[in-house]
C-alpha cells in the first residue's frame, strides 16, 4: 500500500508541475541566482526548491497528525471518504470559478503577509536567500498544495503525511528547474490555460480517497481499512514503550 501512495504523490506532484509552472513560475523566474557558473546558478535553484520542499513536509506531518489521531480511532474509512468528496466538491467549483481557491479573503490575506518577506528574500543574492525564499514560497496559498496535504492526511500517519507532501515536492521539481534555467518569460495566457488543469488532477485523487474509504478489498485502490487501523495502532503502542 505504501507503494501505491507514493506513486500517487510522485504522479500528483508531476503532472501537478504543470501547474506550478503557470501560479509559481513568476516568482521562481525571480529566484535571487548566483553569479557564478552555471553549475553555481543550478545549485542556487535546487536550494530553492529544496526549502519548499521541506516546508511541504512539515505541513504535512502538521496535517498527518490530525489524520493519525482519526485513524487511530477507528475514523479511517470516514475520514477518507470525507476527504474524497470534500475535493471532489473543490474540483467542481474550479471549474466555474478557477480562482475562487486564489482570490478569496484568506488566501489574499495569507498572501500579503508573506510578500514581504518574500520581497525581502528575492532582493538578496546568495545561497542562505534563495532557501529561505523557497521554504517562505512553500507557504503560499495553492490549490494544489491543498489537494496534496488532503491526500497526505488521508494515509492517517505523521510520517507516511511528511514522506508523501515531500515526494510530491521532489516531483514538481524538473518541470520548474527547466523553466527557470531555460525560460525567461511565461505569459498571462498560458497561466489561465494551466489553471484549468487543477480540477482535473484533484478529482483524480478525490475519486482515489473515495474508493479508498469504500473498503472494497480490492487490493491497492480499495483495500480493508480494518486491518490498517490496526497496523497504525500496534505502531503506535510500539513507539511508546
Amino acid at each position: 500500500m505504501n507503494e501505491v501512495i507514493f506513486i500517487t504523490a510522485a504522479v500528483l506532484g508531476f503532472a501537478g508541475s504543470l501547474h506550478c509552472v503557470g501560479m509559481c513560475g513568476p516568482i521562481a523566474l525571480s529566484v535571487p541566482l548566483s553569479a557564478g557558473g552555471k553549475a553555481s546558478r543550478t545549485a542556487g535553484i535546487l536550494l530553492y526548491f529544496l526549502g519548499k520542499t521541506i516546508t511541504y513536509a512539515a505541513l504535512g506531518m502538521l496535517f498527518g497528525l490530525a489524520g493519525q489521531q482519526l485513524v487511530l480511532a477507528g475514523f479511517q474509512q470516514t475520514l477518507s471518504l470525507i476527504l474524497g468528496a470534500t475535493m471532489l466538491l473543490f474540483a467542481v467549483i474550479t471549474i466555474f470559478r478557477p480562482a475562487v481557491f486564489h482570490s478569496n479573503a484568506l488566501t489574499i490575506y495569507i498572501s500579503n503577509k508573506l510578500s514581504p518577506v518574500m520581497g525581502a528574500f528575492i532582493g538578496k543574492p546568495g545561497f542562505s536567500s534563495t532557501f529561505l525564499l523557497g521554504m517562505v514560497n512553500g507557504l503560499l496559498p495553492c490549490g494544489l498544495v491543498y489537494v496534496a496535504l488532503s491526500a497526505a492526511v488521508a494515509t492517517g500517519s505523521v510520517i507516511k503525511a511528511g514522506a508523501f507532501m515531500m515526494v510530491f515536492g521532489v516531483a514538481t521539481i524538473p518541470l520548474m528547474l527547466s523553466l527557470v534555467l531555460f525560460t525567461s518569460q511565461l505569459s498571462a495566457q498560458y497561466r489561465s490555460k494551466v489553471r484549468k488543469w487543477l480540477p482535473v488532477f484533484t478529482a483524480a485523487v478525490a475519486v482515489l480517497l473515495i474508493l479508498r474509504g469504500l473498503d472494497l478489498g480490492i487490493p491497492y485502490v480499495s483495500p480493508h481499512l480494518n486491518g490498517l487501523a490496526e497496523n497504525s495502532r500496534a505502531a503506535e503502542a510500539a513507539s511508546c514503550h
